[in-house]
Protein backbone atom coordinates (compact mmCIF):
# COMPACT_ATOMS: atom_id res chain seq x y z
CA UNK A 1 0.00 0.00 0.00
CA UNK A 2 1.43 3.74 -0.59
CA UNK A 3 0.36 6.23 1.22
CA UNK A 4 0.25 9.67 -0.72
CA UNK A 5 2.31 12.37 0.84
CA UNK A 6 1.72 16.09 0.04
CA UNK A 7 2.70 19.31 1.50
CA UNK A 8 0.13 22.37 1.94
CA UNK A 9 0.64 23.64 -1.78
CA UNK A 10 1.09 20.34 -3.63
CA UNK A 11 4.49 21.38 -4.43
CA UNK A 12 6.43 18.48 -2.58
CA UNK A 13 4.65 15.06 -3.67
CA UNK A 14 5.58 11.33 -2.77
CA UNK A 15 4.43 8.71 -0.75
CA UNK A 16 4.82 6.14 1.85
CA UNK A 17 4.97 2.89 1.76
CA UNK A 18 3.01 1.23 4.37
CA UNK A 19 4.64 -1.92 5.06
CA UNK A 20 7.33 -3.54 7.27
CA UNK A 21 7.59 -2.50 10.84
CA UNK A 22 6.54 1.20 11.87
CA UNK A 23 5.33 2.82 15.06
CA UNK A 24 2.48 5.60 15.03
CA UNK A 25 2.14 8.09 18.08
CA UNK A 26 2.20 11.45 19.30
CA UNK A 27 5.41 13.66 20.70
CA UNK A 28 4.33 16.89 22.84
CA UNK A 29 8.17 17.31 23.03
CA UNK A 30 9.42 20.80 23.36
CA UNK A 31 11.72 20.84 20.07
CA UNK A 32 9.04 19.46 18.10
CA UNK A 33 6.86 22.71 19.31
CA UNK A 34 10.26 25.03 18.35
CA UNK A 35 10.01 23.95 14.78
CA UNK A 36 6.24 24.32 14.79
CA UNK A 37 6.94 28.04 15.49
CA UNK A 38 9.68 27.92 13.47
CA UNK A 39 7.46 27.48 10.52
CA UNK A 40 4.57 30.02 11.38
CA UNK A 41 1.68 28.29 11.84
CA UNK A 42 1.38 25.64 14.41
CA UNK A 43 -1.46 24.99 14.00
CA UNK A 44 -0.63 22.95 10.82
CA UNK A 45 1.64 20.63 12.54
CA UNK A 46 0.31 20.63 16.04
CA UNK A 47 -2.93 19.07 18.21
CA UNK A 48 -4.65 21.35 20.70
CA UNK A 49 -1.85 20.11 23.84
CA UNK A 50 0.63 20.84 21.29
CA UNK A 51 1.43 17.43 20.23
CA UNK A 52 2.74 16.14 17.30
CA UNK A 53 1.49 13.02 15.41
CA UNK A 54 4.40 10.96 13.49
CA UNK A 55 4.88 7.54 11.77
CA UNK A 56 7.90 6.46 12.38
CA UNK A 57 9.97 3.61 9.76
CA UNK A 58 12.91 3.35 7.66
CA UNK A 59 13.30 5.96 5.20
CA UNK A 60 13.56 4.09 2.03
CA UNK A 61 10.17 3.51 2.74
CA UNK A 62 9.41 7.18 1.86
CA UNK A 63 9.95 8.59 -1.88
CA UNK A 64 9.08 11.98 -3.14
CA UNK A 65 7.71 12.15 -6.90
CA UNK A 66 8.11 16.14 -7.27
CA UNK A 67 9.59 18.77 -5.35
CA UNK A 68 12.30 16.79 -3.24
CA UNK A 69 14.60 20.14 -4.77
CA UNK A 70 12.04 22.76 -2.26
CA UNK A 71 12.92 20.69 1.30
CA UNK A 72 15.15 22.58 3.35
CA UNK A 73 15.60 21.29 6.65
CA UNK A 74 17.09 23.08 9.75
CA UNK A 75 18.36 21.32 12.98
CA UNK A 76 18.05 22.67 16.68
CA UNK A 77 21.31 21.40 18.29
CA UNK A 78 24.41 20.44 16.92
CA UNK A 79 22.94 16.72 17.86
CA UNK A 80 19.46 17.09 17.23
CA UNK A 81 17.22 15.47 14.50
CA UNK A 82 17.01 17.07 11.22
CA UNK A 83 13.60 18.67 10.71
CA UNK A 84 12.67 18.60 7.29
CA UNK A 85 10.26 20.92 5.70
CA UNK A 86 8.63 22.32 2.15
CA UNK A 87 10.08 26.09 1.86
CA UNK A 88 7.49 26.79 -0.74
CA UNK A 89 4.69 26.88 2.17
CA UNK A 90 6.61 25.92 5.11
CA UNK A 91 4.93 22.82 5.55
CA UNK A 92 6.71 20.43 7.85
CA UNK A 93 6.90 17.03 6.30
CA UNK A 94 9.44 14.80 8.44
CA UNK A 95 12.35 14.48 10.91
CA UNK A 96 15.35 12.18 9.98
CA UNK A 97 18.30 10.66 12.27
CA UNK A 98 21.97 12.92 11.26
CA UNK A 99 23.51 10.29 9.50
CA UNK A 100 22.29 7.60 6.82
CA UNK A 101 23.85 4.85 9.05
CA UNK A 102 21.22 5.27 11.59
CA UNK A 103 18.42 5.11 9.97
CA UNK A 104 15.21 6.51 11.14
CA UNK A 105 12.45 8.87 9.96
CA UNK A 106 9.50 9.75 11.55
CA UNK A 107 6.11 11.68 8.86
CA UNK A 108 4.53 14.09 10.55
CA UNK A 109 0.75 12.60 9.71
CA UNK A 110 -0.64 15.89 8.39
CA UNK A 111 1.47 15.50 5.44
CA UNK A 112 -0.26 12.14 4.73
CA UNK A 113 -3.54 12.82 2.38
CA UNK A 114 -5.56 10.64 3.47
CA UNK A 115 -8.50 10.47 6.05
CA UNK A 116 -7.49 9.95 9.31
CA UNK A 117 -8.63 6.16 9.48
CA UNK A 118 -6.41 5.24 6.34
CA UNK A 119 -3.50 6.81 8.16
CA UNK A 120 -4.76 4.25 11.18
CA UNK A 121 -5.86 1.19 8.85
CA UNK A 122 -2.22 1.46 7.25
CA UNK A 123 -0.05 1.79 10.01
CA UNK A 124 -2.62 0.62 13.24
CA UNK A 125 -3.94 3.24 15.97
CA UNK A 126 -1.57 5.47 17.47
CA UNK A 127 -0.38 3.62 20.28
CA UNK A 128 2.51 5.35 22.50
CA UNK A 129 3.01 9.39 24.09
CA UNK A 130 6.46 10.97 24.38
CA UNK A 131 7.22 13.83 26.30
CA UNK A 132 3.68 13.86 27.90
CA UNK A 133 4.56 16.37 30.70
CA UNK A 134 5.44 18.85 28.00
CA UNK A 135 2.21 19.27 27.27
CA UNK A 136 0.34 22.25 26.81
CA UNK A 137 -2.46 20.91 28.34
CA UNK A 138 -2.67 17.46 30.31
CA UNK A 139 -2.34 14.33 28.20
CA UNK A 140 -2.43 10.39 29.45
CA UNK A 141 0.94 9.10 29.39
CA UNK A 142 0.62 5.73 27.63
CA UNK A 143 3.74 3.94 28.73
CA UNK A 144 3.07 0.47 27.48
CA UNK A 145 3.03 1.44 24.05
CA UNK A 146 6.44 3.14 24.16
CA UNK A 147 7.36 0.63 25.55
CA UNK A 148 6.10 -1.57 22.78
CA UNK A 149 7.82 1.06 19.92
CA UNK A 150 11.01 1.21 21.12
CA UNK A 151 11.99 -2.89 20.04
CA UNK A 152 10.02 -2.02 17.05
CA UNK A 153 12.32 1.29 15.88
CA UNK A 154 15.75 -0.62 17.32
CA UNK A 155 14.60 -3.63 14.97
CA UNK A 156 14.40 -1.33 12.02
CA UNK A 157 18.09 -0.04 12.15
CA UNK A 158 19.30 -3.14 12.94
CA UNK A 159 17.66 -4.83 10.40
CA UNK A 160 18.62 -2.06 7.55
CA UNK A 161 21.77 -2.15 8.86
CA UNK A 162 22.78 -6.13 8.31
CA UNK A 163 20.73 -5.99 5.13
CA UNK A 164 22.61 -2.59 3.90
CA UNK A 165 18.95 -1.25 3.69
CA UNK A 166 20.37 2.34 4.87
CA UNK A 167 22.00 3.16 1.46
CA UNK A 168 18.75 3.94 0.36
CA UNK A 169 17.49 7.34 2.17
CA UNK A 170 15.66 9.75 0.06
CA UNK A 171 17.82 12.76 2.31
CA UNK A 172 20.80 12.31 2.12
CA UNK A 173 23.23 12.12 -1.46
CA UNK A 174 24.03 8.96 -2.41
CA UNK A 175 26.92 6.67 -1.36
CA UNK A 176 27.45 9.76 1.25
CA UNK A 177 26.71 11.35 4.58
CA UNK A 178 25.71 14.27 3.32
CA UNK A 179 21.81 15.43 3.31
CA UNK A 180 20.77 16.53 0.06
CA UNK A 181 20.07 20.07 1.71
CA UNK A 182 22.62 21.73 4.20
CA UNK A 183 20.54 21.77 7.36
CA UNK A 184 20.34 25.39 9.21
CA UNK A 185 21.78 25.14 12.84
CA UNK A 186 19.63 27.76 14.98
CA UNK A 187 21.59 29.18 17.87
CA UNK A 188 20.58 28.02 21.53
CA UNK A 189 19.02 31.01 21.97
CA UNK A 190 16.62 30.94 18.50
CA UNK A 191 16.19 27.13 19.89
CA UNK A 192 14.81 28.11 23.29
CA UNK A 193 13.18 31.77 22.30
CA UNK A 194 11.28 28.83 20.02
CA UNK A 195 11.08 26.77 23.28
CA UNK A 196 9.41 29.37 25.43
CA UNK A 197 12.08 28.82 28.37
CA UNK A 198 15.18 30.19 29.11
CA UNK A 199 18.16 29.00 27.57
CA UNK A 200 20.83 27.81 30.21
CA UNK A 201 24.38 29.43 30.86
Amino acid sequence: MQIPVRCECGTVTGFLEARGVSVHGRCYCLDCQAFARYLGKPERMLDAEGGTEVIGTLPLRLHFTAGADRLACITLSARGPLRWYAECCRMAICNSSRAPRTPFVTLNTRTLAVAPREVDRAFGRSGFIFSAKAAAAPVASKPLGLFFALPKILWNVIYARLTGAWRKNPLFKPGTDEPIRAPQQLSKEQRYALRGDAAPN
